[in-house]
């Protein structure tokens, strides 16, 4: 007969087996090619919508109403420009929860914590980044801290941050975080490249990142992609 004890042994032995554990190239790698795919969907669909909107014909004006001014904004043509991602955000989204817990947890309060998610793996850390990038969209019409924002939730989406409610749901279950040992850390992170769920998405990552670097080197784009953050 089913039961939580059943549930939460289940939970307990996937969590083990994925352990959800990815590194530089699977973070960076899968996040660029999912915001490619977004970007370049959005784009076909606001040229689609555009093609739609031009050729819709003018509605003609009754005799009585005709004036200078309808007649001129009838003939003007909808114009509804691309989403342009700047790359380099979608890189310091895709690594931010690391930047902020390695070196807090396993550096700074290695001996106290020795845990490399904290702060920067809450989901109360992302609504902050998205709602103060809300107020920057809305107020000043700046994306750029959406743009983070996402792509540090996708990094808790590729660590399984549903399986560690202890970091991800803080502080609803007390103010500290989970000790362990930091030295144990190198050890844990070479160990878990014998796990499928480790180096799959590492090598995937690895691959993409190899594809749009030799694509950006060989359409001479390193340095636009510096400046702006463009990839094509």
């Amino acid at each position: 007969m089913f039961s939580a004890n059943v549930l939460f042994f289940s939970i307990h032995k996937i969590k083990s087996e994925l352990r959800a554990l990815l590194l530089l190239f699977g973070h960076t790698g899968l996040t660029l090619g999912l915001a490619l795919l977004l970007e370049k969907s959005i784009n076909r669909s606001r040229i689609t919508q555009k093609l739609v909107a031009n050729q819709t014909p003018a509605v003609t004006p009754s005799p009585v109403t005709v004036s200078t001014s309808v007649n001129s904004l009838k003939s003007q043509p909808v114009v509804i420009p691309p989403l342009k991602l700047d790359y380099r955000l979608v890189l310091i989204g895709s690594l931010l929860p690391d930047i902020i817990d390695k070196p807090l947890g396993l550096l700074i309060l290695q001996t106290s914590l020795g845990n490399g998610r904290t702060i920067g793996h809450t989901l109360l850390f992302s609504l902050f980044l998205v709602s103060f990038g809300l107020l920057l969209l809305k107020k000043r019409n700046e994306h750029w801290l959406l743009i983070i924002a996402c792509g540090s939730i996708l990094h808790l989406i590729l660590d399984y941050m549903w399986f560690y409610p202890n970091p991800l749901l803080w502080p609803l279950f007390g103010f500290g975080f989970l000790q362990s040992d930091a030295s144990s850390w190198l050890y844990k992170t070479l160990s878990g490249f014998s796990h499928p769920s480790v180096y799959v998405p590492e090598i995937s990552g690895f691959i993409l990142c190899a594809i749009i670097t030799g694509i950006l080197f060989r359409r001479h784009l390193i340095g636009q992609f510096i400046k702006r953050g463009d990839l094509y």
